[in-house]
């Protein structure tokens, strides 16, 4: 796997992290907009490691055909 996909791993899951901290923080109406950013980006981490991941095992795959 290519290093940016275990850094961007990191980051959405320490994101994720960041997010449910804030959200167990009983004063969430000042955070909302620190907790939605959060999820937001971990949640567009999360895809681009997906892309990543597919376009990665898709290019192995075609590597072993050929």
């Amino acid at each position: 796997m290519p290093k940016k996909f275990y850094f961007l791993l990191v980051v959405a899951v320490a994101l994720f992290v960041y997010a449910f901290l804030v959200s167990c923080n009983d004063d969430l109406t000042k955070n909302m907009v620190a907790y939605y950013t959060a999820v937001f980006t971990s949640f567009v981490c999360f895809l681009v490691c997906y892309i990543i991941r597919k376009n990665y095992l898709d290019n192995t795959q075609q590597q072993k055909d050929s």
